[in-house]
């Protein structure tokens, strides 16, 4: 009887009693995952190491700026490539105005994943700002009323 290789694999024989899917460690060889370390620290780190409420406010403030700057960098890149893209004779945009070229590079900015992202977070941000803002409102006056009782 004559055994057969793997053309693609000649180590494996297709003979041979499988003992483990190819390519699959078994769980006991697995190594668990340690996440990439980050340049900049998690959100999270940052806010919770900020003193008072009004801090945290403040820093998610900072944060939704910084998304909503990129976010309309973004748009206004993707307007410029499709203005390019119509100078070049793309049969895409060759027939539309220069109105409709911002419409459509607006639309595909706000249609693309790097632009929902951005808002997105822009979002978040601007959500934990409001909450954060409340908390610190909401404390000055028990500040005010426990101080006042000494």
């Amino acid at each position: 009887m004559r055994t057969q290789t793997s053309r693609r694999w000649p180590e494996y024989d297709s003979t041979a009693p499988i003992e483990r899917a190819v390519g699959r460690a078994s769980v006991r060889e697995r190594v668990p995952r340690i996440p990439a370390s980050r340049h900049a620290a998690l959100p999270v780190d940052v806010i919770e190491r900020l003193g008072d409420d009004y801090e945290r406010a403040m820093y998610c403030r900072a944060q939704a700026e910084k998304y909503r700057h990129q976010w309309f960098e973004g748009r206004a890149e993707e307007i410029a490539y499709v203005r390019e893209r119509k100078e070049a004779g793309d049969p895409r945009f060759r027939r539309l105005t220069p109105g409709q070229v911002d419409l459509i590079g607006r639309l595909r900015w706000s249609e693309s994943g790097m632009g929902q992202a951005l808002a997105g977070r822009e979002q978040r941000y601007t959500r934990w700002m409001k909450i954060y803002l409340a908390f610190a409102e909401y404390q000055v006056p028990i500040k005010h009323l426990a101080f006042n009782r000494r």
